[in-house]
C-alpha cells in the first residue's frame, strides 16, 4: 500500500498529469499549491522546494511526504484526506478513497 495515497489523491486532482493546472493555483500531479510549498519548507527547515517542484513528480510526493509525516504520522488515510483538501466534498473523498482501495489491491 507505500505510494498508495499519493497516487490515489494524484488520479483524483489531475488524473496523474504532472503539468495539470488549477484555477486555484494548484499545480501538477499532486496539485500542489504555494503555501503547501512553502509549508513543506518550513517543516524542513531550510528552503529546498521551489514552486517549480510542483511539476516534478518526485518532487511532488516528496513534498506531500514531508507534509503528511508532519501532520499525519499515523498514515490515517480519511485525515490525509482533510489535510490535503479541507473543504472537499464527500464526492472527492469516495473518489479517493475508491483509487486508493484499487491501488492497495494491485
Amino acid at each position: 500500500a507505500s505510494g498508495c495515497a499519493d497516487a490515489a489523491l494524484a488520479w483524483v486532482e489531475s488524473r496523474w498529469n504532472d503539468n495539470a493546472e488549477s484555477p486555484k493555483e494548484a499545480v501538477g500531479y499532486l496539485q500542489l499549491t504555494p503555501i503547501l510549498v512553502k509549508d513543506a519548507n518550513r517543516i524542513a527547515g531550510k528552503e529546498i522546494y521551489s514552486l517549480d517542484c510542483r511539476t516534478d513528480r518526485n518532487k511532488s510526493i516528496e513534498i506531500f511526504n514531508v507534509i503528511m509525516e508532519n501532520y499525519n504520522p499515523q498514515h490515517d488515510m480519511q485525515y490525509a484526506l482533510k489535510i490535503w483538501n479541507p473543504y472537499a466534498k464527500v464526492s472527492y473523498h469516495r473518489a479517493v478513497m475508491k483509487k486508493y482501495n484499487e491501488l492497495k489491491s494491485i
